[in-house]
């Protein structure tokens, strides 16, 4: 679908369209979005955007151990929470929160599954809007106490847990447009190509190799790497460079494709 509506952009000077979302390029050219991102917007896009970046952070880990022990953590908190039906920004929180537990300290093996589960309970706790899990249930697959570790876990990191996720940005981007009515037509692309960045950037927080890119390069580069999936002949179009203020990191963008030719090799 596309936006219909049109106001002043000598007096409002907003690239984002506040009655629909939808990014407005200076080039003429339409987006393409799907229907359920027509929705107003309180908030001026360039604040909304400003304030993501300032709470975006990298992770810096250098506990071996639980580096090497990471990726089946990060599948584990996956296959629980969608298990439990959690949203996938409540899965890549937690997963952020136990990547910011053990940067600040050096939480012994034997709980990293606890401190996990732990992660899980305080994003629902605090970020979860749909269908709690029941705690009592995740309780048992622990013989820690969960509810000492909670506090542990919020004192390590200052009661911090707000934090700006590569999914945060996937999600902007994805609402306002990234996709143009001059490259395709029908918006069941646009989703595909969301599907696509989606499972990108799944792939990519289980991988540690990622864990030093700041989360708005991970996902711009995710989205680039599904426009291309889509048979788009330019990966990052200068509307994109308008619409995020940002290049496309080419080295990024060849790794993380090559990543995906890895996972993916029938695809191409």
């Amino acid at each position: 679908m596309l936006c219909k509506h049109s106001w002043d952009r000598k007096k409002i000077k907003s690239r984002i369209c506040k009655q629909c979302g939808a990014f407005a390029p200076s080039s003429g050219a339409k987006v393409v979005r799907e229907v359920q991102y027509f929705i107003p917007i309180q908030d001026e896009p360039e604040e909304i955007v400003k304030e993501l970046r300032i709470r975006q952070r990298k992770v810096n880990l250098d506990n071996q151990s639980y580096l090497e022990n990471r990726k089946a953590l990060v599948e584990w908190i996956i296959e629980l929470c969608e298990s439990y039906k959690l949203r996938p920004l409540t899965i890549h929180l937690s997963i952020y929160l136990m990547d910011q537990s053990h940067s600040l300290s050096k939480i012994p093996k034997i709980l990293y599954q606890s401190i996990a589960l732990a992660c899980i309970i305080i994003i629902c706790k605090t970020e979860q809007s749909e269908k709690m899990p029941d705690f009592q249930e995740l309780s048992q697959l622990t013989s820690f106490n969960l509810k000492s570790l909670e506090v542990d876990i919020l004192l390590l990191v200052n009661w911090k847990t707000h934090i700006t996720t590569a999914l945060h940005f996937l999600e902007f981007y994805c609402s306002s447009g990234f996709v143009f009515d001059n490259e395709v037509t029908d918006s069941r692309i646009c989703r595909i190509a969301r599907e696509y960045a989606e499972l990108l950037l799944d792939l990519c927080i289980a991988e540690n190799r990622f864990l030093m890119v700041f989360p708005e390069d991970l996902a711009l580069t995710c989205l680039a790497v599904a426009r291309e999936k889509i048979g788009l002949s330019q990966p990052w179009n200068n509307d994109l460079k308008i619409l995020t203020g940002a290049q496309l990191n080419s080295s990024l963008y060849t790794e993380i494709l090559d990543f995906y030719k890895i996972n993916f090799p029938e695809s191409y």
